[in-house]
């Protein structure tokens, strides 16, 4: 009973937010829209509103036309890419168009943090893409995600200066057509970076 209340409340709140019909479901430990229903993952309540106002900012900003070949596909770089970038350009929209949601955001992330600080992040391609996301939070006013970054103190500081640089790029796309180009470009970045720090790797030990 209590489930089915929550569900309905929720629903009634996302169909506020974005003026259009949307049955939302509570359900497993992921939250994720696919443009047309909302699934929010069970969690501390705080984590669970947040998620659906991240999710309803998805029904009123993402185009999801305009990227559904690539993110059908189960796992790929783009489709990676293409959702930090996105995340933080529609965060930062909701921010903008209902001032209260900062707080939520800020409550979610103190959540966050927590589970984040509990992780081990790498030099990989997933865990770069994660610390844009951090820095895109930053970058959008969500403060309380900042001790999440003690965990990233391999960052070197060309490293930073690009992810800082994607996620202000992000937070002034126009759309999601837009942010589909500055992942495929972010990558390509990344890959010129990777490809410049092995070949002076190599020169110095050859030296």
């Amino acid at each position: 009973m209590k489930r089915n209340t929550e569900q309905a409340s929720f629903s009634m709140l996302s169909n506020a937010l974005t003026r259009k019909g949307v049955n939302v479901t509570i359900a497993g430990g992921s939250s994720y829209t696919n443009g047309k229903r909302i699934v929010i993952g069970v969690g501390p309540w705080d984590q669970m509103v947040c998620s659906l106002l991240h999710e309803s900012a998805h029904l009123n900003h993402t185009n999801f036309s305009a990227i559904g070949n690539v993110m059908q596909q189960t796992s790929t770089a783009l489709k990676n890419a293409i959702n930090v970038l996105e995340d933080i350009r529609i965060d930062l929209r909701n921010i903008r168009e209902f001032p209260g949601a900062i707080q939520s955001y800020q409550s979610s992330r103190r959540i966050l943090v927590d589970i984040i600080t509990k992780r081990e992040f790498t030099n990989c391609l997933d865990d770069i893409l994660y610390y844009v996301l951090l820095v895109g939070n930053l970058e959008n006013g969500i403060t309380a995600i900042k001790p999440a970054l003690a965990g990233f103190d391999w960052v070197t500081l060309e490293l930073d200066k690009l992810c800082l640089k994607y996620a202000q790029l992000a937070q002034t796309a126009k759309d999601t057509l837009e942010v589909r180009e500055l992942a495929e470009n972010l990558l390509l970045e990344l890959a010129a970076m990777q490809q410049a720090n092995q070949q002076e790797a190599e020169g110095e030990a050859e030296g």
